[in-house]
């Protein structure tokens, strides 16, 4: 995704984001009272892999306005509210979770559901219009922090 404009995760993603977790790790090791050797770099690189795919799927579709120096500085955090600082966090993270959490701090979700396509952010949930060939309103969420299963459940009961 850093290196061309497509949904899909690349080398240089799965790159930068596992040095940003080395980075994080590096500097905030002793605080966490967590190594790099304990954590484990085969599974940290797995993490990276599954969070990169996962950006990669989520994220909102940019168009012609997409950054991939812009992408690569976002994934190359090391703040504490970092992509790289929540997987870093615990042995067994919630990617998908952590992920959207992100996300939302700076652009919509994107995702597809029974064959349609859906967008959200901190508010609203919109709904792909073909004809239009873009994203319209479909209602507030009212969630304080929305999840990609709390946005299925609004999906799923606003379609009963």
């Amino acid at each position: 995704m850093i290196l061309k404009n497509e949904r899909s995760k690349d080398e240089e993603d799965v790159g930068v984001l596992l040095q940003a977790i080395f980075s994080y790790a590096k500097a905030n090791s002793e605080q966490l009272d967590r190594s790099l050797d304990e954590a484990g770099y085969g599974k940290l690189l797995a993490l990276a892999n599954q969070a990169a795919n996962e950006v990669a799927l989520l994220h909102s579709d940019e168009g012609d306005l997409w950054d991939g120096v812009v992408w690569y500085e976002r994934m190359a955090a090391v703040g504490d509210e970092s992509l790289a600082a929540g997987l870093f966090a615990n042995d067994d993270p919630d990617v998908t979770a952590l992920v959207v959490k992100w996300l939302l701090s700076f652009c919509w979700i994107e995702f597809s559901h029974d064959g349609q396509r859906w967008s959200f952010d901190a508010d609203e949930l919109a709904q792909w219009d073909v004809d239009d060939e873009t994203f319209h309103f479909h209602s507030f969420h009212g969630i304080t922090e929305p999840t990609m299963e709390s946005m299925l459940n609004v999906i799923n009961r606003k379609q009963v």
